[in-house]
């Protein structure tokens, strides 16, 4: 199962990257193709040799023609013949004709093949047809001149021959008419009879000689002239680009496996739990182009797609994680991550479930929220935070009518602007009065006259980690934080360093939002086979939230952190398994109502990317 699950998740990668895989063969072949119509045009002509036999052979076999062959094959090359042929084509040298020339015996065959290459084909046939025929010139030559010497070598042993055989039949001749004794005549018959047998075999061994230098001429023929070629042999185009297709497509199909190995970033809710241990607050599908965001703020009753789903039930995974904060710090890892997406919807989902939200736009560089809700950003923060010394003075009062000025069409929903734009966005921030109007509109300032909260929660829309010391400074004065990242696109160390600053600064971080989340983000640990991981966990009812949180903190005291997996297996060994009501988040927001869309003009949400002109960097 696992190999079939990692070939699954292989096949998955390809599939995605399939791309960028076929551009890598295009490019790849299309060079290939262009460079090779760049190189210069290489001709091969051939002539071939037959053997029929030589001087040493004593029958025309064709097995032993087939092994002379071999053997002169070895020799076409040789530095004799190679100057011989460079007289006979001009301007050319024998050590050019060296590198032009090669050749080998046919299979199974008595030829030899003499092939020449250059960048005039007329040229080639030319070297090809003077390497031939030198060699067997000079092959011929040397044979003829051979047995020659054998021939004389053999004339002298037969002269002597002879000589021995007058003088041992003269001697024979003698004795007889002396009528020597028989033992004398014996003897010298004998004598005479071996200069006979010397003779012959020396007239026979000539004869054989004499019958070789004439087929000597035969031994090796031109059996065909090499012809200039009409077409060249390299560079083969077509060939070389064939060729660079197929290794191109093994190397970038290996490259996309390295891409996929080597990214670590986070992508699904798995790998927020099991690569940095936090909580997934929400996995945010990326948006189509076209799509504003009062499609996922107040559509009619009807079919949700993922987009509006997600964001609506931040609400819900907030209320199951959150632990009595009141004050909560919506950041961005970095800059156009989503956070004003993120904390909009945030705030609508709470504030339809019953809860009084007040959302406060502390992203005083680049202010959008005004713009959103259709509200003049005249005054705010900047202006009338100065207003928050005097709610001593009446509280029971004075804070609420602060308060109402900035009501939304959206019930149990407030928001302030940030004011008209200043120059030193820290310095506002780091006012007293900030942290005097986080204890106010909760209830949590004790005061002799103690007036009930406004709201029940508070919302800071801040700047992204990285646009200034802002985040953190209002993380100074929140209870916890939501960290939105977009998918596939940071690392766990950078969550974690997030992390750390975040709960030194006093705002524990309570969630993580992945934004632009696509069908292409896999969980970094490819285990399941259906692609589980690469969804947020389906919202549940307060109770099995809560639950699941508790069984998790315990299990991750024990353990560490745990999957979704491990989620539903402790949920399901905990809660009776009774049916829970179907979609309670739903309900909640039906029974709230819907606003009416009096604030949808200005609103252009792409992709998490708010689209007026200067706010580019808040989304």
């Amino acid at each position: 199962m696992h190999l079939r699950t990692t070939l699954q998740h292989y096949t998955r990668i390809i599939r995605q990257r399939i791309g960028l895989i076929l551009t890598g063969v295009v490019v790849s072949a299309t060079l290939t193709c262009g460079v090779s119509l760049l190189l210069p045009r290489v001709y091969q002509a051939r002539a071939l040799i037959q053997v029929n036999g030589s001087a040493t052979a004593t029958t025309n076999d064709v097995f032993s023609n087939q092994a002379l062959a071999v053997g002169y094959a070895l020799l076409v090359t040789n530095p004799a013949v190679l100057q011989a042929a460079a007289r006979g084509v001009p301007g050319i040298t024998a050590s050019q004709i060296g590198r032009a020339v090669s050749d080998s015996p046919l299979d199974n065959t008595e030829i030899i093949e003499i092939r020449a290459q250059d960048s005039d084909p007329q040229r080639a046939a030319a070297i090809a047809n003077a390497v031939a025929a030198t060699f067997v010139q000079q092959l011929t030559a040397e044979d003829v001149q051979r047995l020659q010497g054998l021939m004389d070598q053999v004339s002298q042993t037969l002269a002597q021959s002879k000589t021995a055989m007058d003088t041992a039949q003269q001697k024979l001749t003698a004795l007889e008419d002396a009528h020597a004794d028989e033992e004398s005549i014996t003897r010298q018959r004998n004598l005479l009879e071996s200069n006979q047998s010397s003779y012959a075999s020396a007239q026979k061994s000539y004869d054989q000689f004499s019958i070789q230098k004439l087929q000597a001429a035969s031994m090796l023929s031109i059996v065909q002239t090499a012809q200039p070629p009409e077409q060249p042999t390299s560079p083969q185009v077509w060939l070389n680009a064939l060729l660079a297709a197929c290794m191109s497509l093994i190397v970038m199909v290996l490259l996309s496996l390295l891409l996929d190995w080597m990214d670590s970033t986070l992508q699904t809710a798995d790998d927020v739990i099991q690569m940095a241990g936090l909580e997934p607050l929400g996995c945010i599908p990326r948006r189509k182009a076209g799509d504003n965001a009062a499609r996922f703020v107040d559509l009619p009753p009807g079919p949700i797609d993922t987009t509006r789903e997600e964001l609506g039930m931040l609400g819900s995974r907030f209320r199951a994680l959150n632990k009595g904060h009141r004050t909560i710090l919506v950041t961005g890892l970095q800059a156009r991550a989503g956070v004003s997406t993120t904390a909009i919807h945030l705030a609508l989902s709470l504030a339809r479930s019953g809860m009084r939200v007040a959302l406060i736009d502390t992203n005083l560089r680049h202010p959008i929220l005004h713009e959103v809700f259709q509200m003049p950003n005249t005054h705010g923060l900047t202006n009338q935070l100065k207003d928050v010394l005097r709610f001593q003075e009446q509280p029971e009062k004075f804070p609420l009518l602060w308060l109402q000025q900035w009501k939304t069409p959206v019930p149990n929903l407030w928001m302030v602007p940030s004011g008209p734009l200043q120059t030193h966005s820290t310095a506002i921030l780091s006012q007293p009065e900030l942290r005097l109007l986080k204890d106010w509109l909760p209830g949590q300032r004790s005061t002799s006259i103690q007036a009930a909260p406004l709201v029940d929660i508070l919302i800071f829309d801040a700047p992204a980690l990285t646009e200034g010391t802002d985040a953190e400074i209002l993380a100074g004065i929140a209870d916890a934080t939501i960290l939105v990242i977009e998918a596939g696109r940071e690392q766990e160390a950078a969550v974690q360093k997030a992390r750390t600053t975040l709960q030194r600064a006093g705002a524990p971080l309570l969630g993580v939002v992945l934004n632009r989340q696509e069908a292409r983000h896999r969980s970094y640990f490819y285990i399941d086979p259906r692609g589980h991981g690469s969804r947020c966990v389906e919202a549940t009812t307060d109770h099995e939230q809560t639950t699941i949180k508790q069984l998790s903190d315990n299990h991750a005291t024990e353990q560490g952190p745990i999957s979704s997996k491990k989620h539903e297996r402790l949920l399901a060994r905990s809660l009776p398994t009774t049916n829970p009501p179907a979609e309670p988040h739903k309900a909640k927001a039906a029974q709230a109502g819907s606003f009416k869309p009096q604030f949808q003009g200005l609103l252009r949400v792409h992709n998490g990317r708010y689209s007026q002109a200067g706010n580019e960097q808040r989304a």
